[in-house]
C-alpha cells in the first residue's frame, strides 16, 4: 500500500506529498465557513498544486504516484530470493503478523530507537533538508519564484515511508511547492532497484532517471538512491529528467550527511491506535509519526517495511459539509452509523480515502494506500477507535 490521502482539507493540503497534474475547482467557498484547501504540492500516499474553491478543491494525482497495491506486490516478488525489500542493516526478517504493537527494534534497522516526542512541523522545519538547500541553486533549477510562507513537515506512508519537507515554489504567479523525502528506513541496492523496476513496469510512461543510481522520473515525480536513503521529489508544475537530476544532485551532500531518523516520532493520544493500525497495514508497526501543525490540525502515521496508514485530522466549522465536499468529485460510498457522517472516496484506480465527520467538529481521513477497497472493515475500524479516543 502506497500512500498518504489525498481528499481535500486543510491539514491534509499541506502535508500531502504527491504530485497532483491538475487541481481544478473554482467553485465560491461554501457557506458554513470551511476552511479552504491550503497551498498544496502533493498526499500517503503519498500530490501537489493549489485549490481555490474552500474544501470542495479537485485534487488530481500523477499516474506517476499512482502505484497501486499490484506495484506493492511487484516489488515483494523482484526481491524474493533476494536481498530482502526494507532496511539495509542485517536480520530484519519478514514482517510481523498483524496485531503487534512494537514501534522499535534493537537489532532490525539502524535507526535510533529512543521514542522521540511528537513534532510540530512548522516550527521544526529549519532542521529539515529543505532548509540545508540553497535557495538560489533551488530556483534557478526550477526557474520558478520562491514562496517562503508554510514551510512544514509531513510523513508520506509509501514504499519506501518518507519524512517529508515543502518549499514554497511559485511559476507565472500560479502557486506551486516542492515537496522533497528521505526514506526513514535504510535501502539497500537490490531493494531500491527492484522498487523503482516494478514502477517503471506499472507505468511504462516512467523514464529511467539519468546515470548509475536506478531512479526514474514521470509527471511531477522522481525518485533515486543516495547512499543508504531513498529519495523522493515532487513538483506542483510537473517535472524533467534535467530538473530532477539537478536537484538530487543539490540534495546529495545533504542527504549524505543526515543520519537515520528515529523510528518513533510520537505522541500518547495517537499511540492508542497503534495495534488497530497494525490490522489494518498486516503487519508489524515500524514506523510511527505524529505530525502538529498548529491547534486542531495533526497528522498520525502507522507504517511498517511495505505498508502504511495514515490519519489526518483538521478542525473544520462545518465538518459534515466538508466530507461532503470531498466525496461530490469522486466516487463515494457512504458508511452508516460511523461519526456525524462518514464516505468513502475515491474509485477503484486511485484507491480509496475514509472520511469521516466527528461530534468534535473535526474531520478524520483515513488511507491504507492505494487500492484501499471500500469493504475494508480494518480502515472503519481505526476510525471507530480514533472517535472512541476523542479524536
Amino acid at each position: 500500500m502506497l500512500g498518504a490521502g489525498y481528499p481535500p482539507g486543510r491539514a491534509l493540503a499541506e502535508q500531502m506529498s504527491r504530485p497532483l497534474v491538475k487541481v481544478g475547482s473554482n467553485r465560491p467557498k461554501r457557506a458554513g465557513g470551511a476552511r479552504g484547501v491550503r497551498d498544496l504540492t502533493s498526499t500517503s500516499v503519498n500530490r501537489v498544486g493549489t485549490a481555490t474553491g474552500g474544501t470542495s478543491g479537485r485534487l488530481w494525482r500523477s499516474a506517476a504516484a499512482l502505484c497501486a497495491s499490484a506495484v506493492l506486490a511487484a516489488v515483494a516478488a523482484c526481491t524474493a530470493g533476494s536481498t530482502p525489500t526494507g532496511p539495509a542493516t542485517p536480520g530484519s526478517g519478514a514482517p510481523e503478523p498483524s496485531g503487534s504493537t512494537s514501534t522499535t527494534s534493537t537489532t532490525a534497522y539502524g535507526n535510533p530507537t529512543q521514542p522521540q516526542p511528537m513534532v510540530d512541523g512548522i516550527s521544526a522545519w529549519p532542521g529539515s533538508i529543505c532548509a540545508k538547500l540553497d535557495p538560489k541553486a533551488v530556483t534557478a533549477v526550477f526557474g520558478g519564484t520562491p514562496r517562503t510562507d508554510r514551510r512544514s513537515l509531513s510523513t508520506w506512508v509509501d514504499t519506501p515511508t518518507y519524512d517529508m519537507c515543502s518549499i514554497g515554489m511559485d511559476l507565472k504567479g500560479r502557486p506551486g511547492r516542492i515537496y522533497l523525502g528521505t526514506s526513514v528506513l535504510a535501502q539497500t541496492p537490490a531493494s531500491w532497484a527492484a522498487a523503482v523496476a516494478a514502477t517503471r513496469k506499472a507505468f511504462p510512461g516512467a523514464a529511467v532517471l539519468p546515470g548509475a543510481t536506478p531512479g526514474y522520473v514521470f509527471a511531477g515525480s522522481a525518485a533515486t538512491l543516495i547512499g543508504d536513503r531513498g529519495v523522493r521529489l515532487t513538483y506542483s508544475f510537473g517535472l524533467t529528467a534535467d530538473q530532477a537530476t539537478k536537484l538530487f544532485a543539490l540534495l546529495r551532500p545533504v542527504v549524505a550527511a543526515e543520519p537515520l531518523a528515529p523510528l518513533v516520532r510520537a505522541g500518547a493520544r495517537c499511540d492508542r491506535l497503534t495495534e488497530t493500525a497494525a490490522a489494518v497495514i498486516g503487519q508489524k508497526v515500524v514506523i510511527r509519526r505524529d505530525i502538529t501543525e498548529g491547534p486542531g490540525y495533526q497528522t498520525c502515521a502507522w507504517a511498517g517495511e511495505l505498508a502504511g496508514v495514515s490519519m489526518r485530522a483538521s478542525a473544520e466549522a462545518d465538518p459534515v459539509g466538508s466530507v461532503k465536499d470531498g466525496q461530490q468529485y469522486s466516487n463515494a460510498q457512504t458508511v452508516p452509523g460511523l461519526g456525524a457522517y462518514a464516505t468513502w472516496v475515491g474509485n477503484s484506480m486511485d484507491g480509496y480515502v475514509l472520511g469521516v465527520a466527528t461530534p468534535n467538529k473535526t474531520v478524520l481521513w483515513f488511507e491504507g494506500g492505494f487500492g484501499q477497497a471500500p469493504e475494508r472493515s480494518t480502515m472503519v475500524e481505526l476510525a471507530r477507535a480514533a472517535l472512541a479516543a476523542g479524536f
